[in-house]
């Protein structure tokens, strides 16, 4: 029953059918005030059913009224039987101004139900808008866009600030803040009126009542009405005290969480460091030494390392190599032995590390030679990379590579130092090893010269006392014994050819003490090279033939030099010296001619010629192009004449072949 007079239709109805039989029974009872008056309170049944339920059930109103009128109150009474014109006429005026009326009705009830309807509508979400700002647990205000006096508060914000909303409203920021926070907050709502958009203050501070100085987030928002202008500003803040308290909170213990592990990684890197610095101690060989340091490196950095060194010719190769997987060490070795170091990535010149924390395929591609490159990259691990020098004294040794795979994280800032940490003490220990292998070159030098002095210095001497007791056993005074005049003058001819070979050798001894003190002096002149070397072959014209060589020579007029006449005549003998020594009876040819604006002098002959690896060597002190026991020599010529060419800013250079003989070819400036 409840349902049935909930339903709109029943109530249409009921309504409908209600009424005008309230109102038969009126016009029944008013009968004696209302004669030949049947329709005066139908209207009003009608007109009410219309204005209440709607244009149809005014129609059904119509209808029952027109009903109950024909039956009860026109003649015949108790009949639906119209028995005058004037009846029907009657009936149908009557319905024709109840339909209108029901119509008309009908239409104001739909306008006033609509009206109604979005009344409540705006009545409710007014009321939920108001729950909502009220409840919301963020403080939202709503100032005045004129005079920014606050209209609206809500209890969020009341109890922030600890004041209650009729203490707030009407009032603005300088009545409640210091001076500095109110011009902060009013400077800001002028910005969001003036920009005409939504101002994010991320943080401002704020003083409240009972809480004391707090932290907001607050966001401001114009307001506008019909005309386009702002009319209100809406703020709504959200309290982050305590967010900023646990977000610093969080922040310390981070911070403290990684200077922790930077101590821990700290203290690994000085252990690693030093296992480091024991190892590369160890041994002063260090081809084994970086064998042993790329496989300590891998156990702190990457998945694989390379060593390159800058050998004794000065070429760049990889010398060891290492995989923390060691069935990986195989690919490594392949790798090692088809491919060496590329100058494309690291340079042995600028003393730079290279460092790329995230290879990309396109870079890899763009440096392999082949296919077989690119697959072995791929197996062995290639990620990230870095190169760092090896350095001692300012100068490159070779390189150290380290490449991580995808297994291992990529190489930071820090790895980066403790690789050119390794790099340098890698370089010094290399330096140690080439000083230690000099300092043994050295002392082998100079054992070896010292035997080659004691020899070439006793030879002279013992002749010379030979010559001596031969000419006193054949002086007698007692019995008037002398040696015949050819015989003593042989013997003093033999005697000062072996006081001045001393003296050759004595003096090139003290050439070499004069150059490393840069005490060797120079007398420069005006000098016809062309003459001197003359002089010297017409000197040497007697040990050439001894020595059966074939001199030859074109020696071209005049050729000018301004230098040490002493020290450039010396500089010849040494190299015809060294012709006639080595030449091995084969024909010796001298050049001095003009090439290029410089003087040239060339010495040639067909001798042994000197081994590729010695003729850079052999003009270094105490060097020999072959053993010292099969050509006399302190191994100094050479050495000197080299010096005093650089003094005379020229060059000496030999081309020489293995059985084919050598050219020595001095080239010194016409002027200085």
């Amino acid at each position: 029953m409840k349902k049935l007079l909930t339903n709109k239709v029943f109530k249409d109805a009921l309504l409908a059918i209600t009424l005008p039989l309230i109102a038969l029974f009126l016009q029944y009872s008013l009968e004696s005030i209302n004669n030949s008056r049947e329709w005066l309170f139908f209207y009003p049944a009608i007109f009410i059913t219309a204005w209440r339920r709607g244009s149809r059930p005014g129609y059904i109103a119509t209808i029952f009224c027109g009903l109950l009128a024909v039956y009860f109150l026109i003649p015949p009474a108790f009949s639906f039987k119209l028995v005058s014109y004037a009846s029907t006429l009657e009936i149908l005026i009557f319905s024709f101004m109840g339909i209108s009326t029901s119509f008309l009705m009908g239409k104001i009830h739909a306008r006033y139900s609509s009206m109604s309807a979005h009344s409540e509508e705006l009545e409710r979400s007014t009321e939920y808008l108001s729950s909502l700002l009220e409840n919301i647990p963020l403080m939202v205000f709503v100032k005045d866009a004129k005079d920014l006096r606050f209209i609206r508060f809500n209890k969020a914000g009341e109890e922030l600030l600890g004041f209650s909303r009729s203490e707030l409203i009407g009032k603005s920021d300088f009545d409640f803040f210091p001076k500095e926070q109110a011009e902060f907050f009013i400077s800001k709502d002028r910005d969001v009126l003036a920009a005409k958009r939504v101002v994010d203050i991320k943080e401002e501070m704020i003083q409240t009542r009972n809480q004391g100085t707090r932290i907001l987030h607050t966001k401001k928002i114009p307001l506008y009405g019909p005309n386009g202008e702002a009319q209100y500003l809406l703020g709504v803040s959200e309290d982050i005290t305590e967010k900023k308290k646990q977000e610093e909170e969080i922040l310390r213990m981070i911070k403290e969480e990684a200077v922790l592990k930077e101590r821990e990684l700290s203290t690994a890197r000085e252990i690693f460091l030093a296992k480091v610095s024991t190892l590369l101690s160890a041994s002063l060989d260090y081809h084994e030494t970086l064998k042993l340091l790329a496989d300590l490196s891998v156990t702190a950095l990457g998945d694989w390392c390379t060593i390159s060194i800058i050998n004794e010719k000065g070429e760049f190769e990889r010398a060891t190599g290492a995989h923390v997987d060691k069935n990986k060490q195989v690919l490594l070795e392949e790798y090692l032995e088809k491919y060496p170091p590329d100058k494309r990535v690291v340079s042995v010149t600028t003393e730079t590390s290279y460092y790329n924390p995230q290879i990309l395929d396109s870079q890899l591609k763009s440096m392999i030679k082949d296919q077989r490159q690119y697959e072995l990259l791929m197996e062995l691990g290639s990620n990230s990379s870095m190169i760092v020098p090896i350095k001692a004294r300012g100068k490159v040794r070779g390189s150290l590579a380290f490449i991580a795979g995808k297994n291992k994280p990529n190489f930071s800032a820090q790895d980066l130092a403790l690789a050119e940490d390794l790099g340098r003490r890698a370089g010094i220990a290399i330096e140690n090893a080439l000083l230690y292998s000099s300092s043994q070159d050295a002392i082998r030098a100079r054992d070896e010269f010292v035997s080659i002095a004691s020899h070439e210095l006793k030879t002279p001497i013992t002749s010379l006392k030979m010559q001596l007791q031969m000419m006193l056993r054949g002086v007698n005074p007692e019995r008037g014994l002398t040696p015949p005049p050819e015989k003593l003058m042989k013997a003093l001819v033999n005697s000062s050819n072996q006081v001045d070979r001393l003296t050759l050798l004595i003096e090139d001894l003290l050439d070499v003490t004069r150059i490393a003190r840069g005490k060797l002096t120079y007398h420069f002149e005006e000098v016809n090279l062309s003459k001197l070397v003359r002089e010297v072959l017409e000197r040497f014209s007697e040990e050439i033939q001894f020595s059966k060589c074939e001199l030859t020579f074109d020696l071209e007029d005049s050729v000018m030099v301004y230098c040490d006449r002493y020290r450039i005549e010396q500089v010849t003998v040494n190299l015809l010296s060294n012709a006639i020594k080595y030449g091995a009876n084969q024909p010796i040819h001298a050049i001095v001619k003009h090439e290029a604006g410089k003087a040239i002098l060339m010495i040639q002959d067909k001798g042994m010629g000197i081994p590729k690896d010695m003729q850079t060597k052999i003009f270094e002190r105490f060097e020999r192009a072959i053993s010292s026991t099969n050509i006399s020599g302190l191994g100094l010529g050479l050495y000197i004449s080299k010096q005093i060419i650089d003094a005379h800013q020229g060059t000496i250079e030999v081309e020489s072949e293995l059985g084919k003989g050598s050219t020595f070819k001095v080239s010194l400036p016409t002027g200085l």
